[in-house]
């Protein structure tokens, strides 16, 4: 289906993206090929857990206009 990702291809590659970003501020030149625009789109994300908190705070770094989380878990523990 057109616009769903998996978690870790959409971590991998915006990682990737953004580290490559980095050293091309560092002097280099280099032009985001990241395929996953989220920036100023609506993202949904579908699951719990780390992966899902760090599909959330990728989605919003990267300029979402919203990010919505679905989980059938309860509230997230607050200790550990």
């Amino acid at each position: 289906l057109k616009n769903i990702v998996q978690a870790m291809d959409f971590l991998c590659t915006t990682q990737k993206d953004i580290n490559e970003g980095d050293a091309a501020h560092s002097g280099g030149s280099k032009k985001s090929t990241n395929p996953y625009n989220v920036c100023g789109r609506h993202v949904i994300v579908i699951g719990g857990g780390d992966t899902a908190a760090d599909c959330v705070a990728t989605s919003l770094r990267l300029g979402a206009l919203s990010v919505l989380q679905f989980s059938r878990r309860d509230e997230a523990p607050t200790e550990r």
